[in-house]
């Protein structure tokens, strides 16, 4: 649209019209256009010399200034005087010259035939209706004409992309086809300023995911702006000097380095707070004061906080001494925004949306505030009871399925993001043939390499901080049922597929 903006169609009106013959009658459509939306529309059938000219609702629609475009002219005008009289005095401007210019394949075609021929045409609401079919062409001699609406586009996707899985968008309908070909585009690397930060974050010839934007990409880049300094993130994105890039990629680096310190030392100081305001409200709602917090990570300490202790969370920077930022997160059944618009009087401003939301206020306001949450508690729904975790299996493979091929089915349904949640598949009666301790230590937080036969392949697969499992839940010999993601692994540029384990039980068995 903005690219749109910069052409000679922007907020042109004109009138697309098509004639042609029914039974005993000439059919005659019309269409007003600008900006290539249709903004009105006539229909008429005209029984020739039964209808005078003054009487008609297509020559009144037409009659208002704007040029009248048409595929040809002279059949077009052929048509009008068979319904109006020879001495009817349309102008039609015929654009058959113009549009077979930039789109060869019309040439020599007409609408009928067209409608046989377009794919667009199949999800119009009109059916096989002509005047559509011009329309459609209208709309594609307009991009055509102007690379930057047809192709041009397609440079800038990689952005989209990121932007789009950053911001955590549904990935569904435009968004998936939008951040599909973004991730080509990323793959690629044409962005030149992008492929220093993607060598630090060992993604340079790889395949890439929604998963690599959001555990690799986009926290590096969002960095920037937590830390307080957004223009380096901009400045790297936009450097034409790659030595220069490089440099800003590894200034990001170090900043996401720093923020995951602040993360780290904060949650420390916070989580006892954090407990106390927990039992303090029934367990309904979580607020959390920090003056050493930098402003820039509110918003991912209430994330971590929300996922402690599944209740909403309210985390609360001082700016200064005169102000105070804060974020909230909350679950899906309680609209964190209607809970602050209730405090607006205190604010100087705030945000938000169901799951999260966001204000500043002066920092004198801070005790109405915190005296008010506490009012509130008890109109607050309860909430919902505490159930297991659950995990929706897409399918279990039996162990002719389970082949390599398999991750064909699981690149199909890319790219996956909100609303769109990876593959899920089940398989009962793997043998665990290893295991392997990351960091060479046992424990709760330490993770596991494994490797399961199932069929007649061998899986190598990592189970994230199941250490305490090993030895209780499974070990090296059982027989066990596994649920599981299948995706590329890329190790010292060798490419395999590994599994990553989301739970698993003992099958009853043992080798």
């Amino acid at each position: 649209a903005v690219r749109f903006s910069h052409t000679d169609f922007d907020r042109e009106e004109c009138i697309l019209l098509h004639a042609q013959p029914g039974k005993d009658t000439i059919i005659i459509q019309a269409m007003r256009i600008q900006n290539l939306l249709v903004i009105d529309r006539v229909i008429e059938e005209i029984n020739p010399g039964l209808i005078k000219s003054s009487q008609s609702k297509v020559l009144q629609f037409l009659d208002c200034g704007l040029p009248i475009l048409v595929l040809d002219a002279p059949s077009e005008l052929a048509q009008l005087k068979q319904a109006f009289g020879k001495q009817v005095d349309i102008h039609l401007m015929d654009m058959r010259s113009q549009m077979e210019e930039v789109m060869p394949v019309i040439k020599g075609k007409g609408l009928f035939a067209l409608s046989n021929l377009s794919r667009a045409i199949k999800y119009s609401p009109f059916g096989k209706d002509e005047l559509q079919v011009l329309y459609t062409l209208f709309n594609a001699y307009c991009m055509k004409r102007y690379p930057s609406l047809d192709a041009e586009y397609e440079s800038i996707l990689d952005l989209v992309a990121i932007g789009t899985v950053a911001d955590l968008m549904p990935m569904k309908d435009e968004n998936r086809i939008l951040v599909k070909r973004g991730l080509k585009a990323l793959t690629l690397g044409k962005r030149q300023s992008l492929l220093p930060l993607f060598s630090m974050q060992n993604l340079m010839g790889k395949q890439l995911s929604t998963s690599d934007i959001s555990w690799q990409i986009s926290p590096v880049i969002n960095a920037s702006g937590r830390m307080g300094k957004p223009s380096v993130a901009l400045e790297m994105l936009l450097s034409e000097n790659l030595e220069r890039s490089e440099q800003l990629a590894f200034e990001l680096v170090k900043l996401n380095k720093e923020r995951q310190k602040l993360g780290e030392d904060a949650w420390d100081r916070m989580l006892g707070k954090a407990k106390h305001s927990f039992e303090a409200t029934g367990s309904k709602l979580v607020v959390v004061e920090d003056p050493q917090l930098s402003r820039g990570i509110t918003g991912v300490m209430a994330s971590r906080l929300l996922k402690q202790f599944n209740a909403p969370a309210i985390v609360l920077a001082t700016v200064g001494e005169k102000r105070v930022s804060a974020s909230m997160r909350s679950p899906t059944h309680f609209n964190a925004r209607e809970f602050l618009s209730r405090f607006s009087d205190l604010f100087l401003d705030f945000g938000g949306h169901v799951c999260a939301g966001g204000f500043s206020m002066d920092v004198e306001n801070l005790p109405e505030f915190k005296k008010r949450v506490m009012d509130e508690i008890d109109t607050m729904d309860c909430m919902p009871e505490e159930t297991e975790d659950e995990v929706v299996i897409d399918c279990a493979l039996p162990e002719p399925y389970m082949t390599p091929e398999i991750i064909k089915v699981v690149e199909f349904f890319e790219p996956y993001g909100e609303k769109n949640a990876p593959l899920v598949f089940q398989m009962e009666g793997a043998i665990v043939d290893d295991i392997q301790f990351m960091n060479n230590s046992k424990g709760s937080s330490q993770h596991v390499k494994l490797t399961l036969s199932f069929g007649t392949y061998k899986w190598p697969a990592v189970y994230w901080k199941a250490g305490d499992r090993v030895g209780k839940d499974f070990d090296k010999g059982s027989f066990v049922d596994v649920v599981f993601r299948l995706g590329r692994n890329y190790f010292r540029s060798q490419e395999s597929l590994q599994l990553t384990i989301i739970d698993l039980k003992s099958s009853g068995e043992s080798a």
